[in-house]
């Protein structure tokens, strides 16, 4: 205990601080080791409030129309592609992370209670994702993968894009149905 009397007030809370932080890394090992935060991201997915729900369906859709983009720019006629640092590979993992997650937020918002004219629109909304997924964002990788850049460049631009605006415009109605609700103080 005189060890600990030693020390200044700055240094008991540095080897407080270190003691946190390595507690709370165990934590995050033994979360991660027993495949837990899965689970737990699929709890946390489905209470969320509507207004996060969308807002994350909209941030997801948003990130894989990026990836779609990404995906052309390897075309080896680009004179920029020389200058891109992320292979080609890790793409796709990040795309199939990011439909998994979408999934389970919508099958989240779709057991949530619903007027019929929300189910109607929510409805709306994921066929119009389901589109912009299978034929642009697959499609625009499919072809990336086969070294058909010019229909990879095409499928962006006459399929993804108006498939994605138009999810854009369903996901714009939902949230007209959810406003976020500020916190009272």
């Amino acid at each position: 205990m005189s060890l600990i009397s030693n020390l200044s007030v700055k240094q008991r809370l540095l080897v407080l601080l270190i003691i946190i932080v390595g507690v709370a890394g165990i934590g995050v090992l033994a979360v991660q080791g027993t495949g837990a935060g899965n689970a737990t991201d699929t709890a946390v997915a489905d209470r969320q409030p509507p207004h996060v729900q969308i807002a994350r369906m909209f941030d997801l859709a948003s990130q894989n129309r990026t990836l779609a983009l990404s995906a052309v720019q390897y075309d080896p006629r680009n004179s920029e592609a020389q200058f891109i640092t992320q292979p080609f590979s890790s793409l796709r993992p990040q795309l199939d992370r990011n439909l998994a997650e979408l999934d389970r937020i919508k099958q989240g918002y779709q057991a949530s209670p619903m007027s019929e004219n929300e189910q109607r629109l929510f409805a709306q909304v994921a066929a119009d994702h389901q589109t912009f997924v299978d034929s642009g964002v697959i499609a625009v990788f499919d072809a990336v993968e086969n070294e058909r850049f010019d229909e990879a460049k095409h499928l962006f631009y006459r399929e993804l894009d108006p498939s994605f605006e138009r999810f854009r415009l369903g996901i714009e109605s939902l949230k007209k149905l959810h406003p976020e609700v500020a916190p009272q103080g």
